[in-house]
């Protein structure tokens, strides 16, 4: 799946067709996946810019399109976690 870029088409599906959530939404992020992937191209310890990394990713560009900003964040070397919600 990861090969056919089904990940990236679905993002920018959704973008195109101004996805919506209702509520909350829950991120696990792994290090096969694209948003992992994107993450960690952003992403610096040092500069503690967790946020502007995950709107990098293409959830992020999803998300921030339906007004969801990331919270909760958990970043670990196998996993990342957010919860994405309304602003």
């Amino acid at each position: 799946m990861q090969r056919l870029g089904l990940s990236n088409r679905m993002y920018d599906e959704a973008l195109k067709n101004g996805f919506k959530p209702s509520s909350g939404v829950t991120g696990q992020y792994y290090p096969s996946s694209d948003n992992y992937k994107e993450f960690y191209k952003v992403y610096s310890v040092m500069k503690g810019n967790e946020v502007e990394a995950l709107l990098q990713t293409p959830a992020g560009k999803v998300s921030a399109q339906a007004g969801m900003k990331p919270t909760q964040i958990k970043i670990g070397l196998d996993k990342i976690e957010v919860i994405w919600i309304k602003e």
